[in-house]
C-alpha cells in the first residue's frame, strides 16, 4: 500500500536500503522513521491504509502543517488529498497569527491554490503587519516562501491605508 501511494516509500522498500532488506527477510518488519513526527505519520499511514485517522488525531493548524511537511517529504500528497478537503473545510481552528502561518504552509505544500487564496485573504483582514516577527520564531515557517510573508504584509499595509 505504501509503495503504491508514495514513490519515496517504494524506493525505500527496495533491496538498496536496509528497510527493503528487512522487508525481504522478516515476516513482520518494523520500519523506524526516527526523524518524523509520530502523530503526523500515524495519521498519514492510517489514511494510506484506507483507515480513518483516530479520534486522538484531532486536527489543528500546526498538526495540519506538520502532516503537509511529511506528505511532501514522502511524496504522498495525492493519496492524502481527499482528507485535505475535510481539514481545510473546518477553518475554525485558525485562532492565532501562527495558525494562519501553519495553514498557509499546509495549503502551499498540499498545492491547494483555492485554500491558499482564502487563508491569505483572511490573514490580511485579521492580522497586523507584525506577523513576520511571530512567524520568524516558528522553525517550520522557514518552509513558507518569503514572498508569501511579503505579499501578506503588503496586503495588510494596503488595507490599513
Amino acid at each position: 500500500m505504501l509503495s503504491m501511494a508514495s514513490p519515496v516509500f517504494a524506493k525505500l522498500f527496495t533491496s538498496n536500503f536496509s528497510e527493503g532488506i528487512q522487508m525481504t527477510f522478516c515476516s513482520c518488519p518494523t520500519i523506524s522513521l526516527h526523524e518524523d513526527d509520530p502523530a503526523a505519520m500515524r495519521t498519514i499511514l492510517r489514511i494510506l491504509h484506507h483507515q480513518e485517522p483516530t479520534a486522538n488525531d484531532s486536527m489543528n493548524a500546526e498538526k495540519l502543517a506538520v502532516i503537509a511537511i511529511h506528505c511532501n517529504k514522502y511524496d504522498c500528497i495525492e493519496a492524502v488529498r481527499p482528507w485535505t478537503f475535510k481539514w481545510f473545510g473546518d477553518l475554525s481552528f485558525i485562532a492565532t497569527t501562527e495558525d494562519y502561518g501553519y495553514m498557509l504552509l499546509a495549503a502551499h505544500l498540499f498545492g491547494s491554490a483555492e485554500q491558499f487564496s482564502k487563508i491569505s485573504v483572511a490573514a490580511q483582514v485579521q492580522l497586523s503587519s507584525k506577523l513576520l516577527t511571530k512567524w520568524d520564531v516558528v522553525d517550520i515557517m522557514r518552509l513558507l516562501p518569503d514572498t508569501v510573508q511579503t505579499n501578506i504584509t503588503n496586503g495588510i499595509e494596503t488595507l490599513l491605508h
